[in-house]
């Protein structure tokens, strides 16, 4: 075998290691900032630009509630599944819910929670890593609330 091919082959093998490698190290450590604080809100957005939240009150973060009851949370839920790619559910507990969705090529994993309250749901959706998210997070919750109008009146 001439010396190209392995090559070639050596740099597939590496690329494949590296991908893996990223998924792994990305979707394995959630981040401590997720749930709910003991005023059972949900968390603040780190100071980077790749959060929204429906409580932020800063213009680079704040992005509005979904305007669905609490009685919503697990059709709003459902929906996200079905009609946002890549995303599964992590975590609902007693009017609160955790999903992630991946990115396509890498697999970096972004936190979007869900948290009805008295006549709202409330939304975060951050990037795991990285200090700008390219505005895929607000997009996210966008999709979801065209998704869920239906629903969410």
């Amino acid at each position: 075998m001439s010396r190209w091919p392995r090559v070639l082959i050596g740099l597939a093998f590496v690329a494949v290691v590296g991908v893996v490698a990223v998924r792994i190290v990305t979707g394995v450590m959630p981040p401590p900032t997720l749930g709910l604080t003991e005023d059972g809100e949900l968390q603040p957005c780190p100071d980077s630009d790749n959060c929204v939240h429906s409580a932020a009150d800063d213009e680079r973060h704040a992005i509005e509630p979904l305007a669905c009851d609490m009685d919503d949370l697990d059709r709003v839920v459902d929906r996200a599944v079905t009609d946002l790619d890549r995303t599964s559910v992590e975590t609902t507990d007693d009017g609160y819910a955790h999903l992630e969705a991946r990115s396509l090529v890498f697999g970096f994993v972004d936190d979007l929670e869900l948290h009805a309250t008295l006549g709202r749901i409330e939304v975060r959706s951050a990037a795991r890593l990285g200090g700008d998210d390219g505005g895929v997070n607000r997009e996210r919750v966008e999709e979801l609330r065209a998704s869920v109008g239906d629903i969410c009146g």
